[in-house]
C-alpha cells in the first residue's frame, strides 16, 4: 500500500505517488486495525510490525499515539535481501524493521541463543565459567565522581592494587596519600583520545572481586592495563537491534522454502522463517502463548509457532488470520501448515518429517439480523453448531 505494488490487494493505483495526503491515506487505513488490536493482547502482550522505508517513520508516530511512547520496546533492523534492491535514492535497500510494542509497562522482551561466533569468543574458563578479558575501563562517564580513582599497576603485568586514598569533599574527588614504588605505573580512567571516563566497578567491588576477576594485561598499545572477566553466563542473551544473519535472507528462507514446501512458486514475498522465530522468541517468554497473525498471507507465523513447539516442547498456538484473493488462503496459507504438521516431499524428492499439531480452518461471514427471523430452523441450527464451534475454540473444549 502506497509502495507502487501492483499485485497488492489494496490497490496502490487508488494513492497516486504525488498525492499530499498518502501519508495520511495509510494512516487511516492502519489506525482502526490496530487500535483492534491492542484490545486483544493480554496486558503483557507484545505487538510486533515488520515494515519497510515507505511509512516506518509514520507508522512510528501511529504505534507512539495508539500504544504509547512508554511502551515502546525497540526497532529492529533486519537484513532481509543480502543482495539488496535498487532504490529510487540510489542505494541498495537490504533491510526492513521490525517495531516492537507492550500493551502496558508490564510486558518484557525474551533472549535469543547465542551464535556460535558469539560463543567462541569466550576462550578462557575457570571454576566460574567461560569469559572473556574486556578492559576495565567504562565507555561513559557517570554522574558519580567517585568511580574515578587512580590504580597501581604493576609494568610486569603481574598485578595491581588501590592506592592509599581520601575522599575530598570539597573538590569531589580523590586525593592521593602515596606514589606508586619503582615496579608501577598510574592509570586512570582515560581513554586512548585523551576523554575522562569511569572505572567499571567502585572501589568496595574492585577490592572484593579483584582477585578472581580482575587482571593485568597489555593492550592494544602494549600498556599494562586492568581487564575483568566478561563472563558468558548462560547460552541465551538480550538481542541486538541489527539482525544481520544469513538465515534471515526472505529469498532463500522464505520464497524458495515455501517453494519448496507447496512445489511450485504461488506467492511472493514471504518472510524468512527464521526471522519470524526469533521475533517470536523476543515477543513471547510464554511457552503457551497464543500468537495472532492477521495479516498472514503465506502462513510463516503458523509455521514459526510449529517449529519453536518442536525445539522447545513449547506449547504455543496460533491463529491466522487473511482473506482469500487468489485462493491464497486455501491454496497457500492452509496448504502449507496442514504439509509442514504432516510432512511432505521437498523439490529434492527429500521427504520432510512432520512439526506435528492440529489444525482448524474456518471462513467468516456475516449475518443478517434482520433476515434471521425468516431463515428455516434447519439454517438456524446450523448457524447455531458453528458459533458453538467457535466458543468451544475460545474455551480450549474443542475436541
Amino acid at each position: 500500500y502506497n509502495t507502487g505494488s501492483k499485485n497488492w490487494i489494496y490497490n496502490n493505483d487508488y494513492v497516486d505517488g504525488n498525492d499530499a495526503f498518502r501519508h495520511s491515506k495509510w494512516l487511516s487505513f492502519m489506525e482502526k486495525r490496530l487500535k483492534l488490536t491492542k484490545t486483544l493482547l493480554k496486558e503483557n502482550g507484545i505487538i510486533v510490525v515488520t515494515i519497510d522505508d515507505y511509512e516506518v517513520a509514520t507508522l512510528t508516530l501511529l504505534m507512539n499515539e495508539i500504544f504509547g511512547e512508554e511502551n515502546y520496546l525497540g526497532t529492529i533492523v533486519i537484513k532481509n535481501n543480502p543482495q539488496g534492491r535498487s532504490s529510487v535514492s540510489g542505494f541498495q535497500v537490504s533491510h526492513e524493521y521490525a517495531l516492537f510494542y507492550g500493551k502496558t509497562l508490564k510486558a518484557r522482551i525474551g533472549r535469543l541463543p547465542r551464535t556460535q561466533e558469539q560463543i567462541n569468543r569466550y576462550k578462557e574458563s575457570d571454576v566460574n565459567g567461560p569469559f572473556e578479558w574486556r578492559n576495565f575501563r567504562a565507555q561513559y562517564s557517570t554522574e558519580s565522581p567517585k568511580m574515578k580513582y587512580p590504580i597501581f599497576v604493576k609494568k610486569n603485568c603481574s598485578g595491581f592494587r588501590i592506592p592509599k586514598l581520601k575522599w575530598n569533599p570539597e573538590k569531589q574527588s580523590y586525593d592521593l596519600l602515596e606514589k606508586p614504588d619503582n615496579s608501577e605505573i598510574i592509570t586512570s580512567p582515560v581513554d586512548p583520545n585523551g576523554r575522562e571516563r569511569t572505572w567499571k566497578w567502585s572501589i568496595d567491588t574492585v577490592e572484593s572481586v579483584k582477585n578472581a576477576e580482575m587482571g593485568v594485561r597489555l593492550d592494544k598499545d602494549k600498556n599494562p592495563a586492568v581487564y575483568y572477566k566478561g563472563r558468558m553466563k548462560d547460552e541465551w542473551m538480550l538481542p541486538y537491534t541489527i539482525w544481520d544473519k544469513s538465515d534471515y535472507s526472505a529469498s532463500a528462507l522464505g520464497a524458495n522454502l515455501l517453494t519448496s514446501i507447496l512445489g511450485s512458486k504461488k506467492f511472493d514475498y514471504p518472510k524468512s522463517l527464521y526471522a519470524l522465530i526469533d521475533s517470536l522468541l523476543v515477543a513471547t517468554e510464554n511457552k503457551n502463548a497464543t500468537v495472532l497473525d492477521f495479516f498472514a498471507g503465506s502462513g510463516t507465523t503458523g509455521h514459526a509457532v510449529l517449529e519453536l513447539n518442536k525445539r522447545d516442547g513449547g506449547n504455543r498456538k496460533f491463529i491466522l488470520n487473511t482473506n482469500n484473493e487468489n485462493n491464497i488462503c486455501e491454496e497457500v496459507t492452509y496448504e502449507r501448515l496442514k504439509r509442514v504438521m504432516t510432512g511432505y516431499k521437498n523439490k529434492k524428492g527429500e521427504k520432510i518429517e512432520g512439526l506435528g499439531g492440529n489444525l482448524r480452518y474456518y471462513k467468516t461471514d456475516l449475518v443478517d439480523i434482520e433476515k434471521l427471523h425468516h431463515t428455516p430452523d434447519n439454517a438456524k441450527i446450523k448457524l447455531t453448531y458453528q458459533a458453538g464451534e467457535m466458543i468451544a475454540l475460545r474455551e480450549n473444549t474443542l475436541n
